[in-house]
């Protein structure tokens, strides 16, 4: 069960009054509902029109020939459920805008359109040697290399498909021609457990799910799309061709709910969303289509590290419940409006500066500042985030004097610097957090602290 669609489906029905459709059948060259949504229980959105009346909803499948009219979004009677009167009117599926808003509220992913990138804007990352660096919100580059000789850089560059500004790119800085057994580089995004909830993994009628994304690789080859559960031991894989150099594509994957295992449904990331683009032959072990144990890829998997000249972008990534993928021309409908994504985001990672300001840059823009009222070491005010965070998160403090972390700027009553003091944080929530200025002792009673600050929960 799950929302369902499919093109040239096409029948007639002579339905009256406002109850469940029966349907007549297909018109010729045309398919019946049913070949599309082939369970009772299947969702889909529909269309039925008369000479004179019409209506637009999400259908329920009740058997081969019915189905209910089960929220109709637009019609001829004001919205509401059209009284149809006697005669032949045609039934069809088709896209609506109403559907489509339900298809973005319905999106697990969050900054699918690679548009927020708090950290680090369009900078270039350091050469990362490790897990978890961000080229945007919510998408990261990871390798296991116990060797330390694979590095990768990522960053949000504006070279994306029509529809859309920014994608993620990620750079191989130093290359590895052959890899090591347990190698891995893989981009991920996880589904934090609260919203992964409504799809039941993990029990009897688990929704399937629908990925759709634009890649774009310098080399050509079969990669691996893989979901994992947060224990690592369910994993999903398909592959993910690039049949072009350096030419953007659209990939669309369908992966049928999972029945068994363990999935989180709290604050902890429940589906672990990959993208691999390397993998040696201890994780390369894996077939495609089918729930199993840990894998780490397919064993069709290409090294796309083997040189320097290696690079993998992602833009227009949605995940959504059903066995329908977003269509690519409708991919750029799934990005909700840049302050709704940016609030999203900030759920797991937020910052005092200003949002093109990178953080321990020196500024005193968006800096919190509490009065010295004492000697010796105090708690200053709460902080209150932005936004509830998924976690109580790590707080890193900056002072605004030079963007040395661990520090308070100090200044007196007219705003001169007097010093850069040494401080820390205590009582970190969800909710917000206290600084506490360590040596405060070394401050003048009356003067001012200064901080800047980032609180990260990334999953």
């Amino acid at each position: 069960m799950g929302m369902t669609h499919g093109d040239r489906v096409l029948e007639t029905t002579t339905t009256t009054s406002t109850g469940d459709i029966t349907l007549a059948g297909a018109i010729t060259g045309y398919r019946t509902m049913a070949s599309v949504a082939t369970t009772d229980g299947d969702m889909f959105p529909y269309v039925i029109a008369g000479p004179s009346e019409w209506e637009v909803g999400i259908g329920t499948r009740l058997s081969a020939t019915t189905f209910a009219r089960t929220t109709v979004t637009a019609s001829s009677n004001a919205g509401a459920l059209v009284n149809f009167s006697a005669g032949v009117k045609e039934v069809w599926m088709d896209f609506s805008s109403a559907l489509i808003n339900f298809l973005r509220a319905s999106n697990l992913t969050i900054n699918g359109g690679m548009e927020v990138s708090q950290e680090r804007g369009t900078t270039l990352s350091a050469e990362t040697l490790a897990f978890g660096v961000y080229g945007v919100d919510m998408y990261s580059a990871n390798l296991n290399d116990a060797n330390n000789n694979i590095g990768v850089k990522v960053q949000q560059v504006a070279d994306a498909p029509p529809g859309f500004k920014y994608s993620m790119k990620m750079t191989v800085s130093t290359a590895k021609a052959v890899l090591s057994v347990l190698d891995a580089v893989y981009i991920q995004f996880s589904v934090e457990g609260y919203n992964a909830a409504r799809l039941g993994f993990g029990a009897a009628g688990a929704q399937s799910i629908s990925r759709s994304i634009w890649c774009k690789a310098h080399r050509t080859g079969t990669y691996t799309m893989l979901i994992w559960n947060s224990a690592f031991n369910r994993t999903y894989l398909l592959p993910l061709t690039i049949n072009a150099a350096d030419t953007w594509e659209y990939k669309t994957f369908v992966i049928p709910g999972d029945t068994t295992g363990t999935w989180t449904t709290d604050n902890s990331a429940a589906l672990q969303c990959v993208i691999v683009c390397a993998a040696g032959s201890s994780q390369a072990t894996g077939s495609a289509g089918a729930w199993t144990t840990y894998q780490g890829a397919l064993t069709t998997q290409v090294n796309a590290v083997a040189a320097t000249s290696d690079t993998f972008q992602i833009c227009g990534d949605s995940i959504v419940p059903g066995t329908v993928p977003v269509p690519a021309d409708m991919s750029s409908l799934m990005v909700r409006p840049f302050d709704e994504e940016l609030t999203r985001c900030q759920r797991y990672y937020e910052k005092s500066y200003a949002y093109a300001t990178a953080p321990a840059t020196a500024t005193s823009t968006g800096a919190w500042v509490s009065y010295i009222p004492t000697t010796g070491t105090f708690a200053s005010p709460f902080i209150l985030w932005k936004v509830r965070k998924r976690s109580a998160p790590t707080v890193t403090f900056y002072n605004f004097n030079n963007g040395t972390s661990g520090q308070y700027t100090e200044t007196n009553a007219a705003s001169t610097f007097v010093a850069n003091r040494a401080m820390g944080s205590g009582g970190s929530s969800e909710n917000g957090i206290s600084m506490f200025f360590i040596n405060a002792s070394d401050g003048v009673v009356g003067n001012f602290g200064w901080a800047q600050y980032v609180a990260d929960t990334r999953i």
